[in-house]
C-alpha cells in the first residue's frame, strides 16, 4: 500500500518525509502495533 502526501502538506506542517516516517513508526511502536524489530526495519 502506498500513501501519497503532497509536498505542500509537508511544508505546511513543517516536517520532512523522513521525519514523518519516523513519527509514524514511533506512534505504532508506542501503540504496541509494531515490535522493536518491525519499527527498526520500517524506519
Amino acid at each position: 500500500m502506498s500513501l501519497v502526501i503532497s509536498k505542500e502538506i509537508l511544508e505546511k506542517i513543517e516536517i520532512s518525509e523522513g521525519q514523518l516516517q519516523i513519527e509514524i513508526v514511533v506512534m505504532l511502536f508506542q501503540q504496541e502495533r509494531f515490535t522493536l524489530a518491525q519499527a527498526a526495519r520500517f524506519a
